[in-house]
């Protein structure tokens, strides 16, 4: 039903648009579109709106243009072009249809955003920079860096935003990474791995895998009793061919598998078996 087309064009047919966008490598989007886009009760949801799917990789314009930050998203435009709603990943075909339905008929919600970030309301702060990153950027990420100096999920949430922000629509990542980096040092103990990932891959992305190796490295160090660490760290380098980091893993790797017990330990002897040859 999302079928390829010119956005642009749609708009001009002065009805709102639901655009779904997706990649061949994104499980998600294909559960998307098999238990729900396909069915009757998904097709009604966007009955009277016209409908365009794009392919995330195929359309980097595009992307930058209506902040697409996961995968899937279907964002809905207004006939101006503006969006009204979003839906972001798919977790059961319920609770996105309902998601749905509502982004599908939403008013603008930026004048309200506006009005609770304007009383320094924090998540009206939030969900505003959010919003604005699709129609004014640069006051988007105002907001979201005004809101990532709490030390508290709020701002935690911002940094997430802003480091997918710069480093998928962007495609920035050189200032994805020192976003990356303070997520992981200010918050070590929620999703700190996952930014150390991100940090690895805007280094790689820059020609500095030994940065990024060397990111894993100092979490392995944080985290002595952890296999996953030292796994993701083998994952990194063997990925991007940095054998240089082979000897250390294999030493981490060797020295963890001592305290480890179950699957871990299982998982770590099998590392460092592994690791006797070349990546």
């Amino acid at each position: 039903m999302f079928d390829t087309g010119s956005l642009d064009e749609l708009l001009g047919q002065g009805r709102r648009v639901a655009v779904k966008l997706g990649a061949g490598w994104c499980s998600m989007c294909d559960d998307l579109d098999r238990e729900v886009l396909a069915t009757e009760a998904g097709r009604a949801v966007f009955e009277g709106v016209a409908t365009c799917g794009v392919d995330f990789d195929a359309a980097p314009e595009l992307v930058r243009r209506l902040a697409i930050l996961e995968l899937p998203t279907v964002v809905v435009l207004g006939p101006d072009g503006l969006e009204v709603g979003r839906v972001v990943g798919f977790s059961d075909p319920g609770s996105w249809i309902a998601e749905a339905r509502e982004a599908v008929v939403a008013d603008d919600p930026v004048p309200a955003m506006r009005e609770g970030a304007a009383a320094g309301e924090p998540r009206a702060m939030l969900a505003l920079g959010e919003a604005l990153l699709s129609r004014a950027p640069d006051e988007g990420v105002a907001w979201l860096e005004r809101v990532s100096w709490g030390d508290d999920d709020l701002a935690m949430h911002a940094l997430w935003v802003l480091g997918r922000y710069y480093h998928r629509v962007c495609a920035d990542p050189r200032t994805a990474r020192l976003v990356w980096q303070q997520l992981a040092l200010r918050w070590p103990d929620q999703h700190s791995l996952q930014a150390v990932w991100w940090y690895g891959k805007a280094q790689a992305e820059l020609g500095r895998v030994d940065l990024g190796s060397r990111a894993f490295e100092a979490w392995a160090e944080l985290c002595p009793g952890d296999a996953r660490p030292i796994t993701d760290w083998a994952i990194y380098a063997g990925r991007h061919g940095y054998d240089a980091a082979r000897p250390a893993i294999r030493a981490a790797a060797s020295a963890a598998a001592e305290r480890a017990r179950g699957d871990d330990r299982d998982q770590l002897e099998e590392l460092v078996m592994n690791l006797s040859k070349p990546f």
